[in-house]
């Protein structure tokens, strides 16, 4: 009788939850009706059809609903975590799904006992138990893993490796990375290059070192092209036709600038159909090398050797790097003849006439490449494809450029209004504003926050569609004035259209500490006709135009107008290739500097102003 009861109790429960006709009366007199009865309750018997979870969550749901007539309204639907209809998952959309299945793999965890992932019934319950974290929070715990080989303290799944995040540069992040957690990327990246041969600018990271827990260090590419080639639905000879490279380019022996064999084994591949780059950065800088190297790559072609290739690496793996190369003096004088012309025309739909697609992040920081990358591509179409961090998968990008849609499949995120206001669901977003990221993995990150800014554009059901605006690390606060890259980057990219040649760009406050100072680099360092306090009257009225807090704060007298100096060129890349010495990391991992916010960097691009 008491699992009758039971039941018809908690089926009672979800209808209450979720009928919008039901007012506080209404529930209060079935309390009364009822409460003497639910009081008594005991949760229903264990079963094959019950187990002893789901009597446990039947249980406290129908005692919390029946006996707090004031405390659950019709919107409850929306943020249990029990499934609306017993035995089914009718109205349970995928982001209530997500969490649940997250936290049923890792309540039983050292992390999940600790924040009681078992109890917890609701987006709120959750919200409330399990705090909002930064990597300090999973620094040490990561260190029981990595260095004694400790394993259930985050997450159920065995971490097959740990994902570089840059963070500073003397303490980079390690992030865990599990099967489960990649599945979702690992397709998106698959679907992409069967069938289509592929000239892709980034490489594994050098798996030589194993922790205690036998995860290996890779970056989210490495790991996803690792898991390409060890699918074993794909056939070796189909993987080997997917890439220009071989594969002991994509998995090298040591870190290094790969950027001219990449383009070697490109270049001599015809019939290239997409091009897939971590971002636009990487993209613009390695047709800027192919411009003012085309004639060693030409050579190097003709001869079918690495000759000219000059980064260290051991003599063994230049000569299997030489083993994969062919001979090919009619390409080579074809390339030399299409270079010869000069590149003041797009170039890249002459080198490889099939080319169709072009993958490459470009919003927000990257957006000054990805206006540069007129000059190399002319009207090709560049797809973003998806919006990611180190940790997840968090959007797909929709029909519109740059527009993505949240993604249910491998993180759950909540969005922390920039104004100040509550954290949110996906549910409560409006579009029009503004939130950073939070997210939930089943790798082991629990309300992890991201410093990435996102708006919501609008949404398309419960589903949010969102643009990527700026990093909350490139964000500098002038008293009541926030200047974020997005601001700078927009002038800055409105000053490029308007004709000045810029090719990068970086920031820092003045002496006095009330206004900016924005470093130009200029295209081929030609500055002579450059009139320095003309452009920054220019770039000031373009930063008004855009922020009108920013503008009221200059008029008022509370910070200065913006300042402009000029750089040399590709300072952003070497600084780049420092930290790659320096760190031993990837160029995919490095992200172009903006905002100056430590002597370090200051030094080095003060260094570099041309006087």
């Amino acid at each position: 009788m008491n699992d009758i009861i039971s039941c018809r109790c908690f089926e009672l429960a979800q209808r209450i939850t979720t009928s919008s006709r039901l007012s506080t009366k209404d529930r209060q007199k079935i309390k009364d009706i009822l409460g003497a009865y639910v009081e008594n309750m005991v949760p229903r018997k264990v079963s094959k059809l019950c187990s002893a979870k789901t009597a446990k969550e039947m249980y406290e749901f129908a005692r919390a609903v029946i006996l707090n007539p004031e405390s659950y309204t019709g919107d409850y639907e929306r943020y249990t975590l029990i499934p609306t209809d017993t035995g089914d998952e009718n109205g349970f959309s995928e982001y209530q799904r997500l969490l649940r299945d997250i936290l049923d793999l890792n309540g039983n965890t050292d992390f999940g006992e600790r924040y009681g992932f078992n109890e917890i019934n609701t987006l709120t319950e959750y919200q409330t138990n399990v705090p909002v974290s930064g990597y300090d929070m999973y620094a040490p715990l990561l260190a029981l893993q990595t260095n004694i080989g400790e394993s259930g303290i985050l997450t159920s799944d065995r971490v097959r490796s740990y994902v570089l995040d840059l963070g500073s540069m003397d303490n980079p992040r390690l992030i865990p990375c599990t099967d489960r957690q990649l599945a979702s990327l690992k397709e998106l990246l698959k679907n992409a290059v069967t069938g289509e041969k592929t000239f892709l600018l980034l490489e594994s990271y050098p798996r030589a070192y194993k922790y205690s827990d036998n995860a290996v260090v890779n970056t989210v590419y490495g790991a996803l092209l690792s898991d390409v080639f060890a699918d074993e639905s794909v056939s070796v000879y189909a993987k080997r036709a997917m890439f220009t490279a071989p594969a002991e380019l994509l998995f090298p022996e040591t870190v290094a600038d790969m950027t001219y064999l990449r383009l070697l084994f490109a270049l001599s591949e015809r019939f290239v159909k997409q091009i897939i780059a971590p971002n636009t950065w990487e993209l613009w800088e390695t047709f800027r090398f192919l411009e003012k190297n085309w004639r060693d790559l030409c050579a190097d072609i003709e001869a079918g050797s690495p000759d000219h290739f000059t980064e260290v690496i051991s003599d063994e793996y230049r000569e299997i790097i030489k083993s994969s190369l062919i001979a090919d003096p009619g390409r080579a004088q074809e390339l030399a003849e299409i270079f010869g012309a000069g590149f003041d025309s797009p170039i890249i739909p002459k080198i490889w006439k099939k080319l169709s697609k072009i993958y490459a992040f470009g919003d927000g920081t990257y957006g000054i490449y990805s206006a540069g990358l007129e000059r190399y591509i002319g009207e090709m179409e560049l797809s973003n494809g998806f919006f990611a961090s180190s940790a997840a998968l968090i959007g797909t990008e929709t029909d519109i450029p740059g527009y993505y849609r949240l993604e249910a499949s491998n993180a759950f995120t909540e969005f922390v209004p920039t104004d100040g206001a509550d954290t949110v669901s996906a549910f409560d977003v409006v579009p029009g504003k503004d939130y950073s990221l939070q997210i939930t993995t089943y790798s082991g990150l629990y309300r992890y926050r991201l410093s990435d800014v996102v708006r919501i554009e609008r949404l398309e059901g419960d589903v949010p569609v969102f643009s990527y605006r700026y990093s909350g690390n490139d964000t500098v606060r002038l008293g009541e004035c926030t200047v974020t890259d997005e601001l700078v980057g927009n002038a800055v990219l409105e000053l490029w259209q308007s004709g000045v040649p810029v090719t990068d760009y970086a920031y820092l406050l003045n002496d006095a500490g009330d206004g900016i100072i924005v470093m130009l680099e200029i295209w081929n360092d030609d500055i002579s006709g450059s009139d320095k306090d003309g452009l920054s009257v220019q770039l000031e009225k373009l930063l008004e135009e855009q922020d009108s807090s920013y503008r009221s704060a200059v008029a008022a007298g509370k910070i200065k107008s913006v300042n402009i100096g000029f750089i040399e060129q590709e300072t952003q890349l070497l600084y780049r290739d420092i930290l790659m010495n320096r760190l031993d990391r990837p160029s995919d991992l490095i992200k172009p500097v903006r905002y100056i916010n430590s002597p370090i960097k200051e030094n080095f691009f003060v260094s570099r102003i041309i006087k």
